[in-house]
């Protein structure tokens, strides 16, 4: 199987376009998302690696990048990539991967935190929700409200509650 053949569009990731000579292109964000790089990666490597480009059709218009201009290296890791996408190998470990116990232990004492502000905010549901937020947040922060979280997760701001 040559470079060639692993080029070819297959059925998983984002499917390049063909111009009339069947050579592959691919727009700025299809790299970024088969490589795993930002945009401005993409384009500092098109750059410094002179990658032929044609005008993308379509709303936004940008740049599709073509295949057959990359040096061999970097085709052959966008290959290799497609492949590994194609041959649906999980990114994700599967049910059987063992979280460590204090990870576990932080992820629940997380979520029940999250879980009794979203409570105490249905039970004032006269009040304004950010006085709620602020109410309670003080509380937790004085060691009155959820002693035993605050010791596993410290003092935690508003942002941290809405992420």
């Amino acid at each position: 199987m040559s470079i060639k053949d692993l080029l070819r569009p297959t059925d998983v990731g984002p499917r390049p376009t063909t111009n009339r000579t069947e050579s592959y292109a691919y727009s700025t964000k299809q790299l970024a998302t088969l490589m795993g790089v930002s945009v401005q990666r993409v384009h500092a490597q098109a750059k410094a690696e002179s990658w032929q480009s044609h005008p993308r059709a379509g709303r936004g218009g940008g740049k599709e990048w073509l295949v057959s201009s990359m040096p061999p290296d970097s085709s052959a890791r966008l290959a290799i990539t497609q492949a590994t996408a194609a041959a649906n190998v999980p990114a994700m470990p599967g049910e059987d991967a063992v979280i460590p116990d204090w990870a576990n232990a932080i992820g629940l004492s997380r979520y029940r935190l999250v879980h009794e502000l979203r409570q105490a905010v249905k039970r004032n549901p006269k009040k304004r929700k950010l006085d709620v937020l602020e109410g309670f947040l003080s509380a937790y922060h004085s060691g009155l409200l959820l002693p035993e979280l605050r010791e596993r997760l410290g003092d935690v701001s508003m942002q941290t509650l809405y992420r």
